[in-house]
Formats: structure tokens, sequence, C-alpha cells
């Protein structure tokens, strides 16, 4: 896990991310919003769009900290 480069990376709310425990923690923080958020539509399209363009994010999110080409 040394080996993340967070040092660009900011919270949900805008505070610097200093150590890979932390990107984690606010990867986790948002995967249970966006979880929250998605079981409260009721139409399965809304639900499926919603989680696709969180987990592109995420993902995108991941990608740059791990510098994954």
């Amino acid at each position: 896990m040394s080996n993340l480069n967070v040092k660009a990376e900011k919270t949900f709310w805008g505070e610097p991310i200093k150590t890979p425990e932390q990107f984690i923690a606010d990867i986790c923080n948002r995967i249970n919003t966006v979880y929250e958020t998605a079981i409260e539509y009721e139409d399965e399209m809304e639900q499926f769009a919603y989680l696709y363009a969180a987990l592109l994010g995420i993902k995108g999110r991941l990608d740059r900290v791990c510098k994954n080409e």
C-alpha cells in the first residue's frame, strides 16, 4: 500500500488526504454513500445508472492513485 500516490487527493469534504489509510477510508465512505443513495431509487434502471456512474468515478480515482495504465 506504500506505493499509492495520494498527494493530490481530497476527501469528499475537500480535506487533503495524507496517508494511504485515509484514502482507503475515504473510498469506503464513498462506496457506502453510493450504495445507500442507490437503494433509495425505486426504478431499477435508475439504480443501475447511478451505481454504474459511481463505479466509473471510483475506478478512475483508483487508477490515478495506483498508477494503473
